[in-house]
């Protein structure tokens, strides 16, 4: 009996580590957070190579990834706890080849070739001489024509002529319009029918889905979203950015846009526009963590609502309506 019960307790005392590790790693995985940095550095736009870096770790930098890009080249580095790998895809290997200083020639010294006797000079003959042509009179001044143009009186009688056979070219193009539309304006009616229908079918199809419980469940996992991905923003940003489009109007509207986009963490984060130049150039380090937790909590949430389920069932008997 003693030795059932020995046996009994090797039993439960490892089937508790198992359990035990495997909540240790559901923890770990949920609440540990996964650390994000990223660094981009542009000098002014065609002149520097763009630099940018982004930096993933977890569990205290145990697991590490790094990603480099240097104007074309990409590098690549993996680290798990004592374990490295590393990838290098470069896409410029024929410009480091062009960039390579060749080596200098041996420069040969050429025999100096003798000296050739002057040619005596050839005489010209008379008769080889070209003729050159007489010029003729001008015909316009013989008929008295005048050189510039056209007269006034010429111009706008021709412009006025213009005027009156627009309305025959305006007939004419409607007629052709009319000759080519003739046949095919049943064609156009019947697409015209086959889009209405199917503007029904989608309206009748969003009504079902439309009905309620659907928009206040909507509004509600939209106020959730917006909660989690707070979670999930930027921690903090310095640096700076230099920009001009060369238009006052298109940079003041580049400004605003970037101005939105950044966070309320962006304290430390200067813009520096230039209304009259096309300029870029920046240097900016971001950082932040992810948690697993918030978007495991949303989705269980979301299972213990009933309004999910009811979607599902909906979104269910639609689609097999629709393979019928």
């Amino acid at each position: 009996m003693s030795i059932l019960l020995l046996i009994l307790k090797i039993i439960g005392i490892i089937l508790l580590s198992v359990l035990g590790v495997l909540l240790l790693a559901v923890m770990l995985i949920l609440f540990v957070p996964l650390r994000y940095k990223a660094e981009a550095r542009v000098g002014e736009l065609k002149k520097t190579v763009p630099y940018a870096a982004v930096q993933v770790t977890w569990l205290f930098r145990l697991i590490k990834l790094v990603v480099t890009m240097n104007g074309k080249s990409v590098d690549l580095s993996f680290r798990l706890a004592w374990i490295r790998k590393g990838k290098k895809a470069s896409r410029d290997r024929e410009d480091a080849k062009e960039t390579e200083e060749p080596a200098e020639p041996v420069k040969t010294e050429k025999p100096e070739e003798p000296a050739k006797p002057a040619k005596a000079e050839e005489t010209i003959k008379p008769a080889d001489k070209k003729k050159i042509p007489e010029k003729k009179p001008d015909r316009q001044k013989k008929a008295g024509k005048n050189p510039k143009g056209p007269s006034v009186t010429q111009r706008i009688e021709g412009f006025t002529q213009k005027i009156l056979s627009l309305p025959e070219k305006i007939m004419d193009l409607l007629l052709t319009v009319n000759e080519a539309i003739g046949g095919k304006t049943e064609k156009l009616g019947q697409m015209a029918e086959r889009a209405s229908d199917r503007i029904e079918d989608t309206v009748k199809k969003a009504e079902r889905f439309m009905a309620e419980p659907t928009p206040s469940y909507m509004r509600w996992l939209l106020r959730r979203l917006c909660r989690m991905l707070r979670h999930f923003r930027i921690r903090n940003i310095k640096g700076y950015l230099h920009y001009g489009t060369g238009t006052p109007h298109m940079t003041a509207y580049a400004g605003g846009l970037i101005s939105l986009i950044l966070p309320a963490s962006a304290q430390d984060f200067t813009l520096d526009p230039d209304f009259n130049n096309t300029v870029l150039h920046t240097e900016m380090t971001l950082n932040g963590h992810v948690r697993v937790c918030h978007a495991a909590a949303l989705l269980i949430r979301m299972a213990l609502k009933r309004d999910t389920w009811t979607l599902l069932k909906r979104i269910r008997k639609a689609g097999r309506k629709g393979g019928k």
